[in-house]
């Protein structure tokens, strides 16, 4: 897990308002599965939108790569999904599409596990190999996870049941994060007389929330 970004810290340490939080978990968003082949495609958003039922959740969406250009909306997160180590010339131009609208994205290397095939390319922010895409690996889902800013994580979970754990496991990491960041720096501060009042009673303050 990377380190705690300010922003980040700040948001776990401010008030908490439940009604952001409310709708920041009711946010529409897209999750763009680029595919070429359409039966990795369509494995790819049944193991990322599964919902209770056997249906597949709308907000995953497959789409050829001769098509991300004329995509209407602005994804979230851009899913590259192959069957091959080496991007195709349509998923690279589809990729370099993605790059210049700064679009975040990730590859998805369906069917193999090899360290080449795990092994990230140039200017890719991420990549994972994966034998199965059904059950949603853990990787998988870390992945798309760190391609998302702040409370966008909260409306992934709250549409797609298999992100649930790991946006869990992301939040309780930045909060205990957030609380070490601020024990350290407080109890530094601290070491000047002058300062311990003052800082104590924002130890109370910072800490009940």
């Amino acid at each position: 897990m990377s380190s705690l970004k300010l922003a980040n810290l700040w948001r776990v340490i401010s008030d908490v308002d439940l009604e952001r939080i409310r709708a920041s978990a009711r946010t529409p968003f897209e999750l763009l599965v680029v595919a070429e082949d359409a039966s990795i495609g369509e494995r790819v958003r049944a193991g990322l939108g599964a919902v209770p039922g056997g249906s597949v959740h709308p907000y995953v969406v497959v789409v050829d790569p001769d098509t991300v250009r004329q995509r209407p909306t602005t994804p979230l997160v851009v899913v590259l999904a192959t069957g091959t180590a080496e991007l195709s010339v349509r998923m690279k131009a589809a990729d370099e599409h993605c790059i210049r609208s700064h679009w975040p994205r990730l590859t998805l290397v369906v069917g193999s596990e090899t360290p080449d095939a795990a092994a990230r390319r140039v200017a890719e922010q991420a990549r994972v190999a994966a034998l199965d895409v059904m059950n949603a690996p853990r990787a998988l889902l870390l992945a798309v996870i760190a391609q998302v800013e702040g409370d966008a994580r909260l409306a992934i979970a709250a549409a797609l049941p298999v992100f649930r754990q790991v946006v869990a496991e992301a939040i309780v990491d930045e909060t205990a994060k957030a609380n070490a960041s601020f024990a350290v720096t407080t109890g530094l501060a601290e070491t000047i007389p002058v300062l311990t009042a003052p800082l104590n009673l924002g130890d109370m303050i910072v800490l009940t929330k």
